[in-house]
């Protein structure tokens, strides 16, 4: 997904929220711009539970993921979403369901993710593919298939490596910013400075 698809995505989904008067207690906070930093099957979102929190939200344990128990760092962004969601009715869950002895159904998500696509007029993106997108942007951003990996929290780097493709990419950045940095020494910008 393009960082102007996401966009769109939270715009109709803030949109939503404000249109059906829900306060944000009952309101599902995700897909939103700090879920992108924090992107997890949703399985293991759902499932989530206070416990499985570090106090600071930096880190989450997941007993049962995918790959077994897991445990997962999560980014500033995603720690302040989760200081802002109330606990209900002392429900175990970070998101839980009607009954708050249950986490939130996938069909409950599933349901509002058809609205919020429907509405940002992306009717085939999936809610899988905001993980997609994070694991593209860490590799563009220059972080190594390993590191990725465990944020992701696959088992090898072997699954990761789809992402690789995008590796150049970080390249070229570095390509821009070199240059343009020369560029500005050659201009004779004050504090830039070419080092041999």
């Amino acid at each position: 997904m393009l960082v102007s698809e996401i966009r769109r995505i939270v715009h109709e989904r803030k949109a939503m929220r404000r249109r059906s008067g829900r306060s944000r207690r009952r309101s599902l906070p995700l897909p939103g711009r700090r879920s992108t930093r924090a992107v997890r099957r949703d399985g293991e979102a759902l499932a989530l539970r206070w416990k499985d929190l570090a106090p600071d939200f930096s880190r989450a344990t997941l007993p049962d993921s995918k790959t077994g128990r897991s445990h997962r760092d999560l980014g500033e962004p995603a720690q302040r979403l989760l200081g802002t969601i109330p606990r209900i009715g002392g429900s175990p869950f970070v998101f839980p369901g009607l009954s708050p002895l249950r986490p939130l159904s996938r069909a409950a998500v599933f349901v509002l993710w058809c609205q919020v696509r429907t509405a940002a007029d992306l009717p085939d993106v999936r809610l899988h593919d905001l993980r997609h997108s994070y694991a593209s942007v860490g590799v563009s951003r220059g972080y190594s298939l390993p590191i990725v990996a465990k944020l992701l929290g696959h088992s090898s780097v072997a699954m990761t490596e789809r992402y690789s493709h995008l590796a150049a990419t970080p390249v070229q950045l570095a390509a821009n910013d070199i240059a343009a940095h020369i560029e500005r020494a050659l201009n004779r910008e004050p504090a830039l400075q070419l080092h041999a």
